[in-house]
């Protein structure tokens, strides 16, 4: 089988990839994510959302995004969202996802004044950085990707 961290042929039924050192997940262990679809808010006036796969996250903190990042990165959840009660800077939600090399993926929904939705993504994201761009949204501030960051209109 190949490592979906580093791409090295590794033996069948590994638990750890001799070449990178990580644990593989056996595809039975793997959680069942649904479809993606846009989420709506739900929050009550005045409260965040957080949400992976595995329902609502309360209360969310620091320490827990940054639990969560790196199970992202590990391939153990597909993805975290963070919707604020009300759109900060036009933003109406972060997500993070994994990529198929364990980096973090991040996109930022922001809306347009003729409802049009573009999303402003970037690849390659540490978990330090996914959770400084958490911490920056959750403070109400629109966070800034490091690097480069590609947008695009759905």
């Amino acid at each position: 089988m190949i490592c979906p961290f580093c791409s090295e042929t590794i033996p069948d039924g590994a638990k750890f990839c001799s070449q990178c050192g990580k644990r593989l997940i056996a595809q039975e262990e793997r959680p069942r994510g649904k479809e993606f679809a846009f989420p709506k808010s739900t929050a009550v006036s005045g409260r965040w959302t957080a949400e992976t796969e595995l329902g609502v996250i309360e209360p969310f903190t620091m320490p827990i995004a940054s639990l969560i990042m790196e199970r992202i990165a590990e391939g153990r959840y597909q993805f975290l969202i963070l919707t604020p009660p009300a759109t900060i800077e036009n933003c109406r939600f972060l997500q993070f996802c994994s990529d198929d090399h364990g980096k973090l993926h991040g996109e930022m929904a922001m809306a347009k004044g003729n409802g049009e939705v573009v999303l402003r993504a970037a690849d390659n994201l540490g978990i330090r950085d996914a959770v400084l761009m958490c911490e920056a949204f959750m403070n109400g501030t629109l966070p800034r990707f490091p690097g480069t960051c590609k947008p695009y209109t759905i």
